[in-house]
């Protein structure tokens, strides 16, 4: 729950779910869960900016890691405390923990995080003005990224971008922004291409090609623009804290209101003691005072009343914004014409499964816990078959009426807890999460039947026999080793997969169960480079009895 309020924008409600986890942790003495909780909120600690507070959840989950000897646990804390003391400006301390971090990922063999906080120690030499040291970090980390680590390699061109910038060489900044654009589009990581958008503005203002940095300025608003859903939280809460600052401001008033009441029951009180005055005097006064009570308390109550509506119409006004976040959040992660969710939901919320399926896999090689049973993850990919030669002969409202058919299969077939999600045109992705890959060729079994066992019934009485070919592969690939592979990379190998199942004639599916060894995935993988590694029998494939 903490891991999904965070990463919609939460944050009050994330950090509320990890404390109720971080007492259960306590409670239950569980040195592990309270580890992983205290690392969690030091993360969402750094997002929010709050790095003195995230650097005391991190070194508490450090020294807990180190007790426990969690090897790949003590890299990923030193990271992040590198990364908060960074921002912080404590750059001695920063390269220090980076260059520990660095040291242990090398030692498990993680080469692309160790690659990755090799930049977080060349932004600390940038800070510290060692520009060439910086370079020198940032051109061996293109050069192993390039081909391999999309994300990583994304991260090192921002960096080398602003390192060309801060040393004015403002042509290779301008280049290393034009690559990070396309590369960006094409992972579809429209935060980091904002990032490249700015390097590029700035160069070009700096070298005084002002026609050139407006254009690319242009450009830059209307790809803002396109990431004004994901800042849409944000607005939101400015909103509900406006909100607040009204609630406030009628809750003060009243408080005066009360105040002045207290004043004149002290008046009172005065005017009593007044007694050698005159008992015409005391009447009078005394009448003056009730009079004055009565006429406060009338207005008290009056603007209790107004408070009182006031409070329920922000309350209503409050839900209103709350459900709009939620249908424009639902929205944007939604596709319209199926209803299921797409691409962007799925590369939003598979990387904390494949986290989650890393460290466990991780804790049982190090010796720290039982073998895992029930936590691999299985990503297939789906594609109806000849699907064009529907649309060319019935119309695209029947090819529509397919695709939400199929889609309704799909959905009896996997699990609620599953992701299901329409990739794009006739392809769809599916996620078994968390279960034994043994299960994958029954499941496999189960789509092929579930979409060519019955015809699909149109709404003009049409009965149409639509049939899938599939493919899928197997999370982590190799079982006994962890080695981290992003979503990118495993729908290149269950799209191979689905390559090989089309070129056996269709109405097939073809399953990619495991990898010998972990040379056998590095650089491009295609229906080629599968087709080979089969033949050289460094992977374990499943197909269809008989196909």
């Amino acid at each position: 729950m903490g891991m999904a309020l965070g990463a919609i924008g939460d944050y009050e409600g994330a950090i509320m779910a990890y404390q109720t986890a971080l007492a259960h942790a306590v409670e239950q003495g569980s040195d592990a869960e309270k580890s992983q909780v205290l690392y969690s909120l030091g993360g969402l600690n750094a997002k929010m900016g709050a790095h003195r507070s995230a650097l005391a959840y991190f070194y508490s989950s450090l020294e807990i890691d180190t007790k426990r000897g969690m090897i790949q646990n003590i890299a990923f804390n030193n990271a992040l405390i590198a990364e908060s003391l960074l921002a912080l400006s404590d750059f001695e301390a920063a390269e220090s923990h980076a260059s520990e971090a660095i040291r242990l990922f090398n030692e498990v063999k993680s080469t692309e995080y160790a690659d990755m906080y090799k930049l977080t120690l060349a932004k600390i030499y940038i800070a510290r003005g060692g520009y060439d040291k910086a370079n020198e970090v940032i051109q061996n980390v293109l050069r192993t990224a390039n081909g391999r680590f999309p994300a990583l390699t994304l991260n090192a061109l921002v960096v080398a971008a602003q390192h060309a910038f801060i040393t004015n060489k403002y042509e290779i900044s301008i280049d290393y922004a034009n690559q990070g654009i396309e590369k960006a589009k094409q992972a579809e990581r429209l935060p980091i291409e904002v990032q490249f958008h700015e390097a590029k503005v700035n160069s070009l203002e700096a070298m005084s090609r002002y026609d050139a940095a407006f254009l690319a300025l242009k450009t830059l608003m209307r790809v803002k623009e396109q990431l004004n859903d994901e800042n849409k939280v944000e607005a939101i809460a400015n909103v509900q804290a406006q909100t607040e600052s009204v609630r406030k401001e009628l809750e003060l008033n009243l408080k005066v209101k009360e105040q002045a009441l207290e004043q004149a029951a002290l008046n009172e009180k005065l005017l009593l003691k007044n007694v050698f005055i005159g008992l015409i005097v005391i009447l009078f006064s005394l009448l003056f005072v009730l009079y004055r009570r009565y006429t406060l308390r009338k207005a008290n109550e009056r603007l209790e009343w107004k408070v009182r509506i006031q409070t329920r119409e922000l309350s209503e006004k409050n839900e209103q914004l709350i459900q709009s976040l939620k249908l424009i959040e639902s929205e944007s992660i939604t596709d319209t014409l199926t209803g299921l969710k797409n691409r962007r939901y799925l590369q939003k919320f598979i990387k904390t499964d494949i986290a989650l399926c890393n460290r466990e896999f991780s804790d049982w090689h190090q010796g720290k816990g039982r073998k895992p049973i029930g936590s691999d993850l299985l990503v297939f990919i789906l594609d109806i078959d000849d699907f064009k030669q529907v649309n060319d002969r019935f119309g695209h409202q029947i090819g529509d009426e397919v695709l939400i058919e199929f889609s309704k299969r799909l959905e009896h077939v996997f699990r609620q807890s599953d992701y299901i999600v329409r990739w794009g045109g006739e392809e769809f992705v599916a996620v078994a999460r968390f279960v034994d890959r043994k299960s994958a060729m029954v499941l496999a079994q189960r789509l092929v039947k579930a979409i060519n066992d019955t015809k699909f019934e149109m709404h003009d009485n049409t009965a149409l026999p639509i049939t899938c070919s599939v493919g899928y592969v197997c999370y982590p690939l190799i079982p006994t080793k962890v080695i981290s592979c992003n979503l990118e990379k495993l729908i290149e190998m269950s799209d191979a997969c689905l390559y090989l199942a089309k070129a056996s004639g269709k109405n097939t599916w073809v399953g990619l169960e495991s990898f010998h060894d972990e040379e056998a995935f590095v650089g491009d993988f295609n229906k080629t480079s599968l087709e080979t590694l089969i033949q050289q029998k460094r992977v374990t494939i499943r197909r269809e009895p008989g196909s």
